[in-house]
């Protein structure tokens, strides 16, 4: 094929689906957009502070509480998409509403992955929700690849998995150009049905920031709107604001669609891709004559007069540098050549729902495709005036404030520019119309759903949509649904008219079943059957569940219980030894992450090749038992340091997770037998959840009837104290003594600060410079312990006496304020206790009293005068 061949070439448009705030359908796109409604939302200061934001970013005058908000995002029907409960909480809702449209795009057109050779081509926006939510519920041993989150999340992986979820076996492309991405999408999917590569190709993108209730930062210089307005071409134009949603069409040939008998919303007469070069004053800034030569490509392939597009879909960002540009760029590539009685109209959907990132193109599309389909302009919404460097009256355009229907709405066009320099232009026109034969013979109407709940909203939506169509044809009606996905549970009539069933569809529920033919009549656009949808994110980190534990099982019948916990987990339902994973939707590479999980939590190495062939849980438990029982030494729980005989203490690490400073105390006193527990690998633990942990691993270790020495760094000495508190209450003896390295009573502390996350950096930093031990993920350990040590409140004192080697060099007021901690009664310890409170002052602050080698020395010597020994 050459490039005549494909400038010859048009495409129909034959399916679409759309989820916008406040729409849920093609049909209710145009009954909003008619309205001329936004859809921002105002975030309050609760939403703001339950999204992540700290208070300092919040209370800035540079923040705008705005947002638009996209109702059920994070919900899906993982069932019909043959997902596990895990994996679809391990995708991102970006990439499960994108198989939910390209569902409904199919389903709409009567079209399956079966009907030809399909492909698909998508793309969706870097993903949040895996940095919001995924990666805090991950384990703490990030050596470990979690593949069930990265093939959820990253982006390379959406066509594909949208191709195996819907049985697709021609190409699967993911296009990333920034915002014009679905529109170059679309040229691409155009190219491959000319070669010959697909016959039927699917269009799709989808845009969602996780959390969705978050407002932003307005940054000078920036696209986003100061005053959280949307006003593209307007002269109060000052910026846009980020949208939410999604769009995706099918295409095909507009002949093959002919033949089949196809819907044919829209026919794509020409598309064209470039790119700016150097053209332009900065890599970031758009280029008016790359624009231009995106635009005349496009309509030299549709081979019409620029004259004739009588509504333009712009990108219209509403940035004071952009829509000049853009402007410029459309008055040359559409300069009218003849008097024309009436203006051409411009618009922008980003007035009306934000900018959508990479789905703007296709959703702009779908816009444009309304707009040739009903010959209808929309109004644009927030529009008075135009920009001062924008002339629509000399290059005969207007924008329209109230709906038009212009003579001239055979042609449309829409625009997308990618950041970076990426253009891309279409060119629709109208499809000719098959006219339905009116007959009086009645017809049977069969709908199916996944349940009798979506059956029944299916119902009453069908009869709100039928109730506003009265041309529609009963017979096509009947032919439509017909070629939809059949569901278990049905309804069926036969009427005489579009009226009675509209009254039939609102009626009682009949469960009688009605035979007919096969129904005669044309493809039609209906709205899609609903999903049975519920929430199947992981949830806000708040929201968590109990903490997850680890390293706290060796033996088989442990091995049992946990295994049968992560696989129900796994697949979200219950199970027994009788389940077979596979048959149960779970998948190898999920098996794979169970059996890891599984090593942490029962302190052996599992040998994988051990499960192979097995389907059966109780087949894989009876293997992965043998294993465990024949692996004598589980996982290490203790750190050593010094000599086996000294003086033993326990310590538990500071709020970091390290062990570092004990390691290097050990080399200046190497006669104590000092031993450390590890980090806690339950997630966002309270300290009397830590505290029971190492009890038990205590246990493992001694006898529990004579009294321990007990201590550790700032967080570790309040982890000490709870582990004593909890020993006494147990009725075994009160530990000998509770040292503590500048621990902080837990009534001096409040709520982290607004800085915490700096601080916590800037300490693993300090860390880092004086160790050598493992610091992956300080920063979300230290946070969790701090909000941790916020909530700390012990139940009962203790009878054990208490010495705190305090920092002579108290916290500095920005640093107490971010630790939330009140200085002046930090060292009021003598109320957690019956017995005496020992006080020694010790050189350096609190950061530097283990980093710092003379301050090290001088803790070295405290602590031997306190334990009144030097072996």
């Amino acid at each position: 094929m050459d490039n005549r061949d494909f400038d010859d070439m048009e495409f129909a448009i034959v399916g679409a689906a759309v989820r916008l705030p406040g729409v849920a359908d093609l049909d209710e796109f145009r009954t909003d957009l008619l309205a001329g409604g936004t859809h921002f939302d105002t975030v309050t200061r609760e939403e703001s502070v339950a999204s992540g934001l700290p208070a300092s970013e919040i209370d800035s005058e540079t923040y705008i509480p705005l947002a638009s908000i996209l109702a059920d995002a994070e919900h899906f029907d993982r069932d019909f998409f043959g997902m596990t409960a895990a994996e679809a909480r391990a995708t991102d809702p970006q990439h499960r509403l994108l198989l939910s449209l390209a569902h409904d795009a199919m389903e709409s057109a009567g079209l399956n992955g079966s009907s030809a050779v399909c492909g698909a081509y998508t793309s969706v926006s870097a993903s949040s929700y895996y940095l919001d939510r995924v990666v805090p519920e991950l384990e703490s041993n990030t050596a470990r690849v979690d593949m069930p989150s990265f093939l959820g999340n990253d982006r390379d992986f959406v066509s594909t998995r949208l191709a195996y979820k819907l049985g697709f076996t021609g190409p699967a492309i993911t296009v990333q150009t920034a915002c014009s991405s679905s529109l170059v999408a679309l040229h691409q999917a155009c190219l491959g049905l000319a070669f010959g590569d697909v016959d039927i190709a699917l269009v799709g993108a989808v845009s969602l920031k996780i959390p969705q209730a978050q407002g932003y930062v307005f940054e000078h210089g920036g696209i986003l709107s100061p005053t959280g307005e949307s006003r593209p071409f307007d002269a109060k134009a000052n910026g846009t604001i980020r949208g939410s949603g999604g769009g995706a069409v099918v295409v095909r040939r507009l002949d093959d669609a002919i033949a089949n008998g196809d819907n044919v919303l829209a026919v794509v007469a020409g598309t064209a891709i470039n790119n700016d070069g150097a053209n332009r004053m900065s890599f970031s800034a758009p280029s008016a004559s790359g624009q231009q030569r995106a635009l005349t490509k496009a309509l030299a392939r549709a081979q019409i007069a620029p004259d004739r597009v009588g509504y333009i879909e712009a990108h219209g960002t509403g940035t004071p540098l952009g829509d000049p540009i853009e402007f410029k760029a459309i008055s040359r590539a559409y300069k009218s050549t003849m008097d024309r009685a009436e203006p051409r109209y411009l618009g922008s959907l980003k007035a009306n729902f934000g900018h959508l990132d990479v789905a703007a193109g296709v959703v702009g599309l779908i816009k444009a495709l309304l707009v040739v389909r009903h010959g209808q302009v929309f109004p644009q919404p927030s529009y008075d005036q135009p920009n001062d460097a924008i002339d629509l009256t000399k290059a005969r355009f207007d924008i329209a404030t109230a709906p038009v229907s212009p003579a001239d709405s055979e042609y449309a066009a829409v625009s997308s520019f990618g950041m970076g320099g990426t253009n891309a232009h279409a060119v629709l026109r109208r499809a000719v119309v098959l006219e339905s034969q009116v007959s009086s013979a009645p017809a049977v109407v069969t709908l199916t759903a996944r349940t009798d709940k979506t059956l029944a909203d299916y119902r009453s939506r069908l009869a709100r949509f039928l109730r506003d169509q009265p041309d529609v044809a009963l017979a096509d009606v009947a032919a439509t649904v017909a070629k939809r996905t059949v569901h278990a549970h049905s309804w069926s009539a036969r009427v005489e008219s579009v009226a009675e069933l509209v009254e039939r569809l609102a009626g009682p529920s009949d469960d009688a079943a009605v035979e007919s033919d096969s129904p005669v009549g044309h493809q039609i656009w209906l709205p899609p059957v609903p999903l049975d949808v519920t929430y199947c994110s992981v949830p806000p980190t708040a929201q968590s569940s109990e903490p997850r534990e680890s390293n706290v099982a060796t033996s088989p019948r442990d091995v049992r219980s946990h295994f049968l916990a992560l696989v129900a987990e796994e697949l979200g339902t219950d199970v027994d030894d009788d389940t077979d994973f596979f048959d149960a939707g779970g998948e190898s590479i999920a098996l794979v992450g169970i059996v890891g999980k599984l090593s942490d939590l029962a302190g052996f190495r599992p040998d994988f090749d051990g499960l192979d062939g097995k389907t059966r849980v109780g087949d894989m438990i009876g293997v992965l038992s043998a294993q465990a029982d024949s692996q004598v030494v589980a996982t290490a729980r203790l750190l050593r340091f010094g000599a086996d005989g000294g003086r033993r203490i326990y310590f538990y690490p500071p709020a970091g997770g390290t062990n570092f400073g004990y390691a290097a105390l050990s080399r200046l006193v190497p006669e104590f037998d000092m031993r450390a527990f590890k980090a806690t690998a339950l997630v966002d633990a309270t300290i009397e959840q830590i505290a029971a942990e190492c009890i038990s691993i205590l246990e493992s270790e001694e006898s529990l009837d004579r009294p321990l020495l007990l201590g550790g760094y700032s967080f570790g000495g309040n982890v000490a104290f709870e582990i004593a508190r909890q020993l006494e209450a147990a009725g075994h003896p009160a530990p000998e003594n509770i040292v503590m390295f500048d621990s902080f009573a837990p009534s001096a502390f409040r709520n982290l600060g607004a800085g915490s996350q700096q601080m916590a950096t800037e300490v693993e930093q300090l860390a880092r410079n004086a160790s050598a031990d493992d610091l992956e993920r300080f920063t979300t350990t230290w946070l969790a312990n701090n909000r941790a040590l916020g909530r700390h409140r012990p139940d009962g004192v203790i009878s054990a006496p208490i010495t705190l080697l305090r920092a002579q060099e108290q916290l500095s007021a920005k640093e107490s304020e971010t630790l939330g901690i009140d200085v002046d009664v930090a060292s009021n310890w003598q109320q957690y206790t019956e017995a005496s409170v020992r006080i020694v002052n010790i050189p350096g602050g609190h950061y530097t009293i283990f980093t710092d080698r003379s301050n090290l020395a001088a803790l070295a010597r405290s602590f031997v005068d306190v334990l009144g020994e030097r072996r």
